[in-house]
């Protein structure tokens, strides 16, 4: 039970019992001597199915990255171990900076010891193990859970296929990462390895040539203002003020009359009322195909 500080092993025992029926491509290591009818009369079978796991709870460093924007992300696995050791070789060598904590705080530990946790274990491991066993079918009898499907390759409520070691390992490990480890997960210190992070590259802005640049663009713009071409046809140019909006409405209409319409720019809404007056225009409704007629 972790009294050597390095960890905790534990070996479990699973036993897998599922209803046949809710199980059409199940495959079991044995089933019951006797049939069970199901609600239509056919017989139906208990399967049974079991394994042994064995756990292993050790110790390992990992290399952290600490954003400021963000939470901790884990980079890499250093290696196995209880204790950060030297990362120095022939080609680098670590430059410490300042007083090493060792040194400047006594209540900082230097490694991992699990060898006064063993409440936190049967306590953290009992939980975990509670949580899959309230999984389980509680409508019926013998109903395969989520849990239990995911302990096989299938996929579905009647996806239980056969009790598969990888994939049990893979839901076991999961159900302890979320329901065991962060039980360990103190308020104490311990001692590690900081760097800083290297500057690479960095940006900064040129006055001289960001105000040609900014120069240029507005000259461009004052240019494309004030020398616009004409367009075939005299046809007006489109904007967003008044103008444009009536030339794009009723361009077809102002050519049917025979006339030639005198709008000008920057004229007031009376203005145009008077020089337009009454013109006759229609469009297509595409929901009841008639046409109607607006004055």
């Amino acid at each position: 039970m972790g009294q050597d500080g390095n960890g905790w092993i534990s070996i479990e025992e699973v036993l897998v019992r599922l209803n046949t029926s809710y199980t059409p491509d199940g495959t079991f290591a044995r089933k019951s001597d006797q049939s069970i009818p199901d609600a239509q009369g056919n017989p139906t079978w208990i399967g049974y199915d079991a394994a042994v796991c064995v756990e292993l709870f050790e110790p390992w460093v990992v290399e952290v990255y600490n954003s400021t924007a963000g939470l901790p992300m884990t980079l890499r696995v250093v290696e196995q171990g209880n204790v950060v050791r030297s990362q120095d070789t022939m080609k680098e060598q670590e430059q410490l900076v300042g007083l090493p904590l060792s040194l400047t705080n006594s209540n900082a530990h230097e490694k991992l010891n699990s060898s006064n946790l063993a409440d936190i274990y049967e306590s953290a491991h009992g939980n975990s193990i509670n949580q899959l066993l309230k999984d389980n079918g509680r409508d019926a009898y013998y109903v395969p859970s989520p849990t239990v499907v995911s302990f096989t390759e299938g996929q579905g409520p009647l996806g239980y296929r056969e009790l598969s070691a990888p994939y049990f390992a893979q839901a076991r490990g999961l159900a302890d990462g979320s329901n065991l480890l962060p039980y360990f997960a103190g308020t104490g210190e311990i001692l590690a390895r900081r760097y800083q992070d290297r500057v690479l590259s960095s940006t900064s802005i040129n006055p001289v040539y960001m105000g040609i640049c900014l120069g240029l663009i507005f000259l461009l713009g004052v240019l494309a203002g004030f020398f616009v071409p004409t367009l075939p046809l005299d046809v007006p140019h489109r904007g967003f003020e008044i103008y444009s909006w009536i030339a794009a409405f009723y361009a077809d209409e102002l050519m049917e009359i025979g006339r030639t319409p005198v709008i000008e720019k920057n004229l007031k809404l009376q203005e145009i009322a008077q020089q337009v007056g009454d013109i006759k225009f229609r469009y297509m409704d595409p929901n009841t195909q008639q046409r109607s007629q607006k004055y």
